[in-house]
């Protein structure tokens, strides 16, 4: 499907602007194809507010099949649907619109911070997320974007809600994009297929069918990631002598390995979810019904925070680029490092984004995202003499760039790592190694795309560059922002 040039923008549409009968009260957040918006019915606004999508683009037809596949589900944990149509702007074509019910709390990993949730509240939560998929399969659907930005929970953690059927479809759906893949996040596909990419014959115009078990797959991601602060540690692909390219896949370390703190139950959960052979993981009925098991059987140290307040998890957190997908929060090549702050959160994204931008195009895109220490989801040889990298929709597989150390001295831009660790670092025996390493007693992140001279916000140390890993704090409830 070829859409017009034209997008819509926020504030195409101001507080007040009606959308049918729905008033438009504020922008509340949008990805690549879709707008949402704060509104309520006008003429009855005591009825409460809505979540109102509206079409960046004229005609866009994801959104008759998100109105098809959300008419047919009727879960607690998937958002009503109420309303859709289309809006005709003063100029220009009509664009689709569908109204859902609004629904509050926070994103997902954001939740689990703010709350610093327990083994047994993530049960709970995976528990309704998996009827979530039950309710979408038994009606022939995939979700086929589940991640974290996808997912909301109430404050108390008693509702959860999947987000964003905008990247879904449904059995008999007319297929909407081309390509090898069709829309989702990188750091969340299934082996099967990023296999299915490698084994593709050139020149072959097929997509590969999402089934049930890429979206349990992926929900085995958002578990993994919330528990341990990781995700999946990288794939190996290499060329044959004769062939395709092979994908060799070692799995996570069990969450309870990475940190103590998830009870068993949780953990072996999750390495289901999560194991190699779609075959083997269970599906979504079978997955609520252990989570249910999981929490009647869960002992008392599974109500303890997975994080202690004062021992932060500190990560580079990097995801593949927006490649299609509707819905948004995860989908950017940029790297994060986790702050006691907002504005320093600012600042770092903006420094760390441009600093591994060509680091994300470099590293092998086959997408699993690039973790410190670690080389990304995906890591590839270098092809032999004469043949080209195999394409993944709009990245491709190449080697990375070998990270020589220069032991000639500092420059004289470079900031050398401090004597003693900065007020808000991480201090040993709390690094996370192979991640971080421990200079001078504080815990830090190599960045290996960043060559000396090292400047602010980096800082140089035997010939690489490196990022404090900050302490995660917990903010006051009585901060105003």
């Amino acid at each position: 499907m070829k859409l017009p040039e034209q997008k819509l923008a926020p504030f195409m549409l101001p507080p007040g602007t009606l959308v049918g009968p729905w008033k438009v009260k504020a922008y509340a957040g949008g990805g690549a194809y879709g707008l949402v918006f704060w509104a309520v019915k006008a003429g009855n606004e005591q009825a409460g507010d809505v979540a109102l999508k509206v079409a960046c683009y004229p005609g866009d037809e994801r959104f008759q099949r998100e109105v098809v596949l959300l008419s047919r589900v009727d879960h607690p944990s998937v958002p009503r649907l109420l309303d859709h149509g289309e809006w005709q702007p003063p100029r220009g074509e009509a664009h689709p619109f569908i109204v859902m019910e609004w629904v509050e709390g926070l994103a997902l990993y954001a939740w689990a911070e703010w709350s610093n949730a327990s083994s047994s509240q993530v049960l709970r939560v995976l528990g309704q997320l998996a009827g979530a998929l039950v309710a979408t399969h038994a009606a022939g659907g995939v979700h086929r974007d589940v991640k974290g930005g996808n997912i909301r929970v109430s404050l108390d953690g008693a509702r959860a809600v999947l987000m964003d059927f905008g990247a879904g479809t449904y059995a008999g759906a007319a297929p909407l994009t081309k390509g090898a893949l069709p829309p989702g996040t990188d750091d969340y596909r299934s082996p099967e297929a990023l296999e299915y990419v490698l084994q593709r014959p050139r020149g072959s115009t097929e997509t590969y069918a999402a089934q049930p078990t890429d979206d349990v797959f992926a929900l085995g991601v958002c578990a993994y990631r919330l528990v341990t602060g990781w995700y999946l540690p990288p794939l190996e692909v290499r060329p044959e002598e004769q062939g395709p390219w092979r994908m060799e896949w070692k799995g996570p370390r069990p969450p309870a390995e990475m940190n103590p703190r998830v009870a068993p139950e949780l953990s072996e959960l999750i390495l289901r979810m999560l194991t190699r052979e779609r075959g083997a993981r269970p599906s979504a009925a079978q997955l609520a019904e252990a989570l249910e098991e999981a929490v009647r059987k869960a002992g008392a140290d599974a109500d303890r925070p997975l994080f202690p307040s004062q021992q932060p998890v500190a990560a580079v957190e990097s995801a593949a680029p927006l490649r299609g997908q509707a819905g948004g929060g995860e989908g950017r090549s940029a790297a994060v490092v986790r702050s006691s702050s907002r504005a320093r959160r600012r600042t770092w994204i903006a420094y760390a984004a441009c600093a591994l931008f060509g680091a994300v195009l470099s590293a092998v895109a086959v997408g699993w995202g690039l973790r410190p220490g670690q080389e990304g989801r995906g890591a590839v040889a270098p092809p032999a003499p004469g043949q080209e990298p195999v394409g993944l929709g709009d990245t491709s597989l190449k080697a990375p760039t070998a990270n020589a150390k220069d032991t000639s001295g500092l420059g004289p831009a470079s900031r050398p790592v401090p004597q003693t660790p900065l007020d808000d670092q991480r201090r040993e025996p709390h690094c996370y190694p192979p991640a971080e390493v421990t200079i001078h007693g504080g815990c830090w992140v190599e960045v290996p795309s960043v060559k000396p001279p090292c400047k602010e916000p980096f800082y140089e140390w035997q010939g690489s560059c490196y990022v404090p890993s900050l302490i995660r704090r917990r903010k006051p409830t009585s901060d105003p922002q």
